[in-house]
């Protein structure tokens, strides 16, 4: 049978080493959750710094996401604008001909 050490470094190494899948990081993490991982443990093994270091990158990815949110909607606000001044600029354009068309026909060249 693993010892609890053992398990801390069986998962320590499968969260380094697929760091791009998910799936994986949040079942070992989860699985470390549930082990009785003692002080003298984090700091034979390290796994505290594996976890805060993906805390980090999951901080950074978070903020760059809410940047990328932000810019978003105020691109979609200002794309807005821009396609409600054109509908307005149509409308009175055709407002501005349906007037010119009636000049027309009341001065008799219609």
């Amino acid at each position: 049978m693993a010892t609890v050490l053992d398990s801390i470094k069986r998962y320590q190494h499968i969260i380094e080493s697929n760091s791009d899948d998910e799936h994986k990081i949040l079942k070992c993490i989860n699985r470390l959750y549930h082990l009785a991982v003692t002080v003298q443990h984090l700091q034979d093994t390290g796994v505290g710094r594996t976890i805060n270091a993906l805390r980090k990158d999951l901080e950074q990815w978070a903020l760059q996401l809410a940047l990328l949110s932000r810019n978003g909607r105020r691109w979609w606000k200002q794309t807005r604008v821009t396609r409600m001044d054109i509908n307005i600029m149509k409308h009175q354009h055709i407002l501005t001909m349906a007037a010119e068309e009636n000049q027309m026909i009341m001065e008799g060249r219609i």
